[in-house]
Order: structure tokens, then sequence, then C-alpha cells
């Protein structure tokens, strides 16, 4: 077996314990990337506000700013350009949402 093979299929038993465990306790069924990355922890890396979070299939260009207690929801597109800035504080911004500030 190769490097590879053996790491995909180290990554498949991976996703299916994360699966099992997510189902067992909670009764839901998510995307792998969500049971691997945390959603506040990339917030926190990117300078947004106390408690708030922001799903890994969000895109962020720019400079963007957000405030705090703010959900990012998946699917979603901020973008900043030049000296505009996006500011939000307990905030929630879903699915097929595109904030775009542009100079």
């Amino acid at each position: 077996m190769s490097e590879l093979d053996s790491l995909a299929k180290s990554f498949v038993e991976l996703y299916n314990k994360l699966r099992d465990e997510m189902r067992q306790n909670w009764q839901r069924d998510l995307p792998v990337e969500e049971m691997l990355f945390d959603r506040w922890e990339r917030a926190k890396s990117l300078g947004f506000g106390e408690e708030s979070s922001i799903y890994h299939n969000s895109y962020v260009y720019g400079d963007v700013k957000v405030g705090k207690n703010t959900w990012i929801g998946p699917y979603t597109l901020l973008m900043v350009q030049e000296v505009w800035r996006l500011v939000t504080t307990a905030a929630s911004v879903q699915a097929s949402i595109s904030i775009l500030m542009i100079q």
C-alpha cells in the first residue's frame, strides 16, 4: 500500500468515527470539514470579535472586520476593497448572502 493510499484509508476511518460520534451525540450528519475544523477558532484567527464564528466554506477577501457575537453561515462571501470595512455586531449572515463593499 502506498503512502497516499494509507493516508486516504486513515482519513476515511477518521471521517467514519467523527460521523458516528456526531450522529450518536447530536443526531446530525454534517460535511466532513464541519467535523474537522472549529468555526470559532477560524473567526479568532481572522481577528473577528468575541464569540463570533465563520464556516470553513465561507470566503473572506480583504481586511474584513467583524464584531462580537456574529454568526457567518456557510457559502457566504465577505469582501472588502480599499478603505471600506465591514463591521457587524450580534449579526447573522446566512447562505446565499454576499456582502461586497467597494470604494
